[in-house]
């Protein structure tokens, strides 16, 4: 069985909202906010991918030591099984901005169970907040 890698990059703000991004123009969830995410590139570490798609998608620079892995999953697809990897991060440097307009509508600061956020998600931001490090997942669309 063939898997793809994903990496997710979770950013919260001090009072707890998590920065999402409205998904346009990529025909997966467009109209749904997504997490600033993306593939692992071949022979990529997921710390480096994460920093690197954090950069592309919303502008900002992370330290790889500020990031933490905080949850795994499995997540079926159709075509596809995906290893999802979710990390946290409390430092960057800069302001997020959108910075792929021809992937992305535009940017929130949202409560994780806000409607309109792709709701796996939420689920997977749920199961963090309750201490728990891996989950399976089938994609609904």
């Amino acid at each position: 069985m063939t898997h793809r890698v994903a990496v997710y990059v979770i950013l919260r703000s001090a009072d707890g909202r998590v920065l999402f991004m409205l998904r346009d123009g990529t025909g997966y969830r467009d109209g749904e906010y997504g997490l600033p995410s993306g593939k692992a590139e071949q022979g990529e570490s997921l710390v480096g991918a994460a920093v690197r798609e954090v950069r592309e998608e919303i502008g900002l620079e992370l330290d790889p030591e500020s990031l933490q892995l905080v949850h795994a999953g499995e997540r079926a697809a159709p075509g596809a099984r995906w290893l999802d990897f979710f990390f946290t991060c409390d430092r960057w440097d800069g302001e997020p901005v959108n910075a792929e307009p021809h992937k992305c509508a535009g940017l929130a600061w949202l409560p994780p169970s806000s409607p309109g956020v792709i709701a796996y998600l939420a689920a997977v931001i749920a199961r963090i907040d309750a201490g728990v490090a891996f989950s399976t997942h089938a994609d609904d669309r």
